[in-house]
């Protein structure tokens, strides 16, 4: 007797439920870059909000210029962003807040989930990352998805946010492309790939050919390889909405 392919689908999305993705102190995409703050005594780790990053620059702002987008891969010191790398980037006191003894706080604090509520539009509300960071509470004047989590398209659409596509104003940058990709499914419904939703965010290089070849089918991607942090889970989950969210890439008619 023949399984159904719908019976199937479920199975593997019962698998994804226990399969661990990147864990964040507060919302997805927060990291606590924490190498050289191990030892007891010390600051307490940084903790970088991407989310309240995101509100003003897109991904392809500071990726992969500024910061490489594999985990481990930028050794960030603060006498390198003394000299103006990775964070000392923008904050150099015209762009953003400047990196002095009295920023301290900002980033190596253990305040991560008594923030205060986001007032409308999310560009307008000048908030601290002393006060804002790594809450759930803190981006409830963000849409969500189906799961809760935040729908970064929706909030470009509707006007809440309103993120830099560049940090030179001269700087021309790409058009999003308007094509979607059908991935058919043997043992479960199709899944789409919205290219237009990721490159309003992120440009070409970000994606290809590091995480995706070129040419059509030649990246042999699988499910097992995106729970394994392949492919689409090199974001999702960590960035971007968990790969357990199935109905957001394999629509139901």
């Amino acid at each position: 007797m023949k399984i159904k392919p719908i019976l199937i689908f479920f199975f593997i999305f019962s698998i994804a439920l226990l399969i661990p993705v990147a864990t964040t102190p507060g919302i997805i995409g927060d990291i606590v870059l924490d190498r050289y703050f191990k030892e007891p005594g010390r600051l307490p780790p940084p903790v970088f909000p991407h989310w309240f990053h995101r509100i003003r620059f897109k991904c392809k702002v500071c990726h992969p210029a500024i910061f490489k987008m594999k985990k481990g891969e930028n050794d960030i010191t603060m006498a390198k962003i003394l000299r103006g790398e990775f964070c000392g980037k923008c904050h150099d006191g015209t762009i953003a807040w400047p990196v002095n003894f009295d920023a301290c706080p900002r980033c190596h604090s253990k305040i991560v989930n008594n923030a205060k509520t986001l007032p409308k539009p999310m560009e307008k509300a000048g908030a601290d990352p002393l006060t804002w960071k790594g809450s759930d509470e803190a981006a409830q004047a963000l849409p969500k998805d189906n799961k809760g989590n935040i729908d970064w398209i929706a909030a470009l659409v509707n006007g809440s946010i309103s993120p830099k596509d560049t940090l030179d104003p001269k700087a021309k940058t790409g058009t999003p492309l308007r094509l979607n990709l059908l991935y058919k499914g043997k043992n479960m419904p199709d899944a789409m790939f919205p290219h237009y939703a990721h490159t309003i965010w992120l440009d070409c290089n970000n994606c290809h050919i590091d995480i995706f070849l070129m040419q059509a089918g030649q990246s042999k991607m699988t499910m097992e390889g995106i729970f394994s942090g392949g492919f689409c889970a090199v974001c999702h989950g960590k960035v971007a909405f968990p790969i357990d969210n199935c109905f957001r890439c394999h629509p139901q008619k």
